[in-house]
């Protein structure tokens, strides 16, 4: 994992670019599964709720 910290973003990122980016992400094809929800048990009955969706994409992303 690569770290950056604010100003070494702000030195090679423009908004301009960055709304042209944000918008070529939502051209692609992207294939998601429906959301799977895992009821987790905790013994001081205080219980949780794990949702997990992962997607993934044709340029080989994966979240």
């Amino acid at each position: 994992m690569r770290i950056l910290t604010a100003q070494q973003i702000r030195n090679v990122l423009d908004y301009p670019s960055l709304i042209d980016a944000t918008g070529n992400s939502f051209k692609g094809s992207v294939e998601h599964p429906v959301r799977a929800d895992y009821l987790i048990k905790r013994p001081n009955g205080l219980d949780a709720t794990l949702m997990v969706m992962p997607a993934w994409s044709d340029a080989g992303y994966l979240g």
